[in-house]
């Protein structure tokens, strides 16, 4: 009987203690419910910084073997519709945001950064139907200085989104 009563109490307390966890793991994600949003904006714009530098790659590799430009530009393509995706739910974002005086600033940056990255990405268009090579070099150069402000722009956020009163705990 002695062992009934242990084995009974000690299935309670692991209960009861997997119940409390459980419930403390649920209240701290609900808490970080508002920086989330911010930090999955910010991997799809990673996401997006990584296909600009893979299509660059590409793009580069083309015009030094002579490869048809066709696919390259087909993913190009595909990139743009993908930011023309993320600007709406970053401009909704905004919308929400606009009175906000410290997620604002987070929102208009994100904003910056993905508009740096359309621009990019037309640089590397206009280097891909580029027909002299002094066009070329001046897209390529406005590619590149492009893509840096942009990296920039998203470093800087990723440092608001981390200052976050709610993160900062």
């Amino acid at each position: 009987m002695k062992k009934f009563i242990a084995l009974l109490t000690f299935t309670s307390l692991v209960f009861f203690s997997n119940i409390c966890n459980t419930k403390i793991i649920n209240a701290q994600s609900f808490s970080c419910k508002r920086i989330t949003q911010e930090e999955e904006y910010v991997k799809e714009l990673e996401q997006i910084k990584d296909q600009l530098t893979v299509l660059s790659k590409k793009s580069l590799q083309g015009i030094l073997e002579g490869n048809n430009k066709s696919d390259t530009l087909k993913y190009a393509t595909f990139i743009k519709t993908q930011i023309i995706e993320l600007r709406l739910k970053l401009n909704q974002n905004f919308q929400k945001n606009i009175y906000d005086v410290v997620k604002n600033p987070i929102s208009l940056g994100l904003l910056d950064t993905l508009n740096y990255y359309g621009a990019s990405l037309s640089y590397l268009q206009a280097f891909l139907s580029a027909n002299t090579s002094n066009e070329q070099i001046n897209s390529l150069e406005s590619y590149f200085h492009v893509k840096a402000l942009s990296e920039q722009t998203l470093d800087r956020v990723v440092k608001e989104i981390n200052k976050l009163p709610s993160r900062t705990k």
